[in-house]
């Protein structure tokens, strides 16, 4: 595994089992991260991401093999530990984009060349005009900046992006969602040494540059592989429900460990709303 530093380390060794829980039960949240490609944003058309990256490799490359090499046979769990042990090589961009190529796309049928995933992976990462935010997920996402999570920096509490993508992209993205304001740093791999999710070592890489142990952090997206992997470095995580990446109970603990009791999972807004509200309360500083 590539080495972290000594912070890094520590959150990575101890963060999960430092959590301060009120007497109400409720933890204390001083940062919110939020992922940007199908939780703050959906694909156009009411298609699933499953059905984008289809559609949009079916324009690249027209027909496509659904040849089964070793990793498209795994188990969904099985990819996730290969791409996690790569990725945790230390491998740069480009390398790192061949790997999720071809661990990620087999999944769905679609067998390419390192260079022919990489420019896929850039198209679905990196064209702002696929995505756009879904009426119920602005309003989910109104009520958490607005209502639950009001923070302010001279509060020393934060709203972060956490995103794979990059800056440029981002930055457009946060820029056209409405939530340019609530928005206080955009965290991306390119500012992260080329570091992407499901590396255990993006989220430490996060937390120690805001400067918020992992107790203190919620993070919201939607993949159990991207997103969860918040949880091993001691956030706590809420899941949004894809139906192209929901995991059972067996394969969630398999990825996890003790870990999964910090990851939750909201079906729809109210459920969302209900799982922030009981769950977190807004750390008093």
């Amino acid at each position: 595994m590539a080495q972290g530093s000594d912070q890094e380390d520590r959150v990575l060794a101890e963060g999960r089992e430092t959590e301060i829980i009120r007497p109400d039960g409720r933890i204390p949240i001083a940062a919110v991260g939020v992922d940007l490609h199908n939780t703050l944003f959906s694909p156009r058309g009411g298609r699933s991401h499953a059905q984008l990256v289809k559609d949009e490799a079916q324009k690249l490359f027209g027909k496509f093999d659904v040849d089964a090499d070793v990793i498209a046979r795994a188990t969904r769990i099985e990819r996730m530990r290969h791409m996690q042990e790569f990725l945790e090589r230390g491998l740069k961009g480009y390398e790192q984009w061949g790997i999720i190529n071809n661990i990620v796309y087999p999944r769905l049928g679609i067998r390419c060349s390192i260079e022919a995933g990489q420019k896929l992976s850039k198209i679905l990462s990196g064209t702002p005009e696929l995505y756009h935010v879904r009426r119920l997920r602005r309003l989910a996402f109104r009520w958490l900046f607005e209502v639950k999570f009001p923070f302010k920096q001279a509060e020393g509490c934060f709203v972060v992006i956490a995103s794979n993508t990059d800056q440029f992209t981002a930055q457009t993205l946060v820029n056209e969602s409405g939530f340019k304001d609530h928005i206080d740093y955009i965290m991306t791999a390119d500012k992260l040494e080329d570091v992407y999710k499901p590396s255990r070592l993006y989220f430490p890489k996060i937390f120690s540059k805001i400067g918020i142990p992992p107790e203190q952090w919620l993070i919201v997206g939607n993949s159990p592989f991207h997103d969860a992997v918040a949880s091993l470095a001691g956030a706590h995580t809420v899941l949004f429900r894809d139906k192209d990446e929901t995991l059972t109970d067996i394969e969630m603990r398999s990825l996890l460990g003790e870990a999964e009791r910090r990851v939750h999972w909201a079906r729809g807004l109210e459920t969302f709303k209900k799982v922030v509200d009981e769950r977190f309360v807004r750390l008093a500083r």
